[in-house]
């Protein structure tokens, strides 16, 4: 057992922890009693072991017979056709560029002149700029397709453009390899197993309605184009550009608001991992994550600690630490109750007084009844037998109730959920790396797919000299991450993005339309600034009233702004009274009024609500 061993690279360790190294001969009868137990104290995570094989001791030292190599040499007939082609390069340099008609209304192949290397490295080029100079591409097209060879000679005498080259050359760079094929329909990049002419068919029939509904928007054909090739719309419907990210440390909270059950760069069970970066580019068994002994990748969840299922998860991810995968855990307390609130308090109680294995007495102790007021005796029983870590002192149930730094921890965590809305019982989440990931059944496989991705960014990063060991790695997920979270826009598995057609929304429902209140944009600003904001919400409700809230400051601090609102109650009792009166009072839209909203919610009968 050294805690100084050099990883070998066939070695296969579990466990972590200090390294325990077992030599041994796997025939020998003895190997299961030194093994066994080997195995199962790493497992538990208190060593990392690992087995390496030895000869056996009465192993014979006799040499042993190595298979030698025959060498063959087998010639073949071959025939080579020599063709003398100098007089044809002698007379390249004299040819003239052909224009299209010249060159197909040569019918008899009078002569085939092979291309040198320089012409053949630029025939691509000259191909594409003689078909689009030509008065019908198209046909041009096809016509060289079919027999390419016979026209290859007058096509690398073409003369090509300066403006053209230039852009030929940036389309490879940017866009497509040297040798691959593409095709693209209005911007669309269209994958291999739709280029076949049905699928094309029904395609360009989808693509001509889209059109048509941009057009019936009171856009052009062009301008329908050029919106839907823009690079806006393009980037979000790439991969790169599909990934949304929040802002999950808790710096806007001073620090205060997240608990970590562990820290890969200074907990000792991590000692053994390597810490610089190009350790990530070590091979693994799929599924697994190289280690180092740095916080790069973290995972955050609110956690509420009078309620079962997430302690259940709590208790998930003290596994996960134990068995040493270099992720950092991190979680939030959630108060959603003043017993929920005294059992925070606890937990940031044994976190900062004895650690992390404390919160293994907490789940045993808590986890049967979560819901039940935690008393004086309880708590007892819970610290009962822990060490507090060196320089705290333990606090008494009754000091750790009018602590004011819990109470101030519970404040800054309190913000924490509020800022990016992470208590939502129906879809709880996580933040891997800021990216949010639904708290379901399989939250562990999403958790490791989402790692898996982030890991490949920085490996590609740390392989071209992007990323180097001063570089703070979480860093890089958080550039352009969003600082606060709205569960209306936020999208994933749970609340999927629903999009609709606006000009239809607007075609087959005028009548809705021409009832509802409205408030129109100001004719004076800039037409670049104007946009159509239409609220679905029931008025009827708190959060009904906030999201309008919400909707009428936006509105007023963006005149460009057009503003529909739709009441969709629970019930239709009195939804038309109230569409009407709110749109008889629609000149109140923009004072600001948010709580005569609120107060006329409140009202028991049909009312006339002004909208702000």
């Amino acid at each position: 057992m050294s805690r100084n061993i050099t990883a070998l690279p066939f070695d296969r360790s579990i466990g972590a922890g200090k390294h325990v190294v077992l030599y041994v001969d796997p025939a020998s009868p003895h190997f299961r009693k030194f093994h066994a137990p080997l195995r199962i104290a790493a497992e538990a995570g208190e060593y990392n072991y690992r087995v390496r094989y030895r000869r056996p001791i009465n192993a014979s030292n006799k040499a042993l017979h190595v298979s030698g190599f025959g060498v063959e040499l087998a010639l073949k007939r071959t025939d080579y056709i020599v063709i003398d082609d100098r007089a044809s390069q002698s007379d390249a340099k004299a040819q003239k560029p052909l224009d299209t008609e010249a060159i197909f209304e040569e019918q008899e192949l009078t002569d085939l002149r092979p291309l040198s290397t320089s012409e053949l490295a630029t025939l691509g080029m000259k191909s594409s700029s003689f078909i689009q100079s030509s008065k019908t591409p198209f046909e041009t097209l096809v016509k060289l397709m079919q027999d390419f060879p016979k026209f290859s000679a007058s096509i690398s005498a073409h003369n090509v453009s300066a403006n053209f080259s230039e852009e030929y050359q940036r389309g490879h760079i940017q866009r497509v390899p040297r040798g691959i094929n593409a095709l693209w329909m209005n911007g669309l990049q269209l994958i291999e197993r739709q280029i076949e002419p049905f699928a094309l068919v029904e395609m360009l029939r989808d693509e001509r309605k889209l059109i048509d509904a941009v057009r019936n928007l009171g856009l052009n054909g062009d301008e329908a184009i050029s919106l839907l090739g823009h690079e806006s719309i393009a980037a979000t419907q790439s991969d790169a550009g599909g990934t949304m990210r929040f802002d999950w440390t808790d710096k806007p909270e001073d620090g205060q608001a997240i608990i970590w059950l562990n820290d890969l760069e200074n907990d000792d069970r991590y000692d053994q991992y390597p810490d610089d970066l190009s350790s990530l580019l070590q091979r693994t068994f799929p599924g697994q994550f190289p280690p180092i002994a740095r916080n790069i990748f973290n995972v955050v969840t609110a956690i509420d600690p009078s309620d079962a299922d997430d302690l259940t998860i709590l208790g998930q991810l003290m596994a996960l630490i134990g068995r040493g995968i270099p992720i950092r855990f991190g979680i939030v307390p959630a108060a959603s109750s003043p017993a929920s609130s005294n059992l925070a308090k606890i937990v940031y109680h044994l976190i900062r007084t004895y650690g992390f294995e404390s919160l293994r007495n907490y789940i045993e102790s808590v986890g049967q009844e979560p819901n039940a007021a935690l008393g004086e005796a309880k708590f007892s029983q819970i610290i009962n037998g822990l060490t507090p870590v060196a320089g705290n002192h333990p606090l008494k149930f009754l000091e750790v109730m009018e602590n004011n730094d819990f109470n101030s921890q519970l404040e800054m965590a309190g913000r924490w959920i509020s800022r990016l809305k992470a208590t939502d019982k129906s879809s709880p989440i996580f933040f891997v790396n800021g990216v949010s990931t639904p708290r379901v059944a399989n939250w562990l496989q999403r958790m490791s797919m989402q790692v898996s991705e982030d890991l490949q960014t920085i490996q590609r990063g740390i392989y071209h000299g992007v990323i180097s060991d001063d570089v703070w790695v979480p860093g890089i997920f958080l550039e352009g991450a969003l600082l606060r979270r709205n569960e209306y826009v936020s999208i994933d598995d749970a609340h999927p993005l629903r999009v609709l057609d606006v000009s239809k929304l607007y075609g087959d429902h005028k009548d809705l339309f021409g009832i509802i209140p409205v408030r129109n944009c100001d004719p004076q600003t800039e037409r670049e600034s104007w946009a159509a904001v239409t609220v679905i919400t029931d008025a009827m409700t708190s959060r009904g009233v906030q999201l309008l809230i919400s909707a009428l400051k936006f509105k007023q601090s963006r005149p460009g702004v057009r503003l529909d609102i739709i009441h969709n109650p629970a019930t239709t009792e009195r939804a038309s009274d109230l569409n009407k009166s709110s749109r008889a009072e629609a000149s109140l839209l923009g004072l600001g009024m948010s709580e005569e909203c609120e107060r006329r919610r409140r009202v028991p009968r049909p009312v006339h609500m002004p909208l702000p």
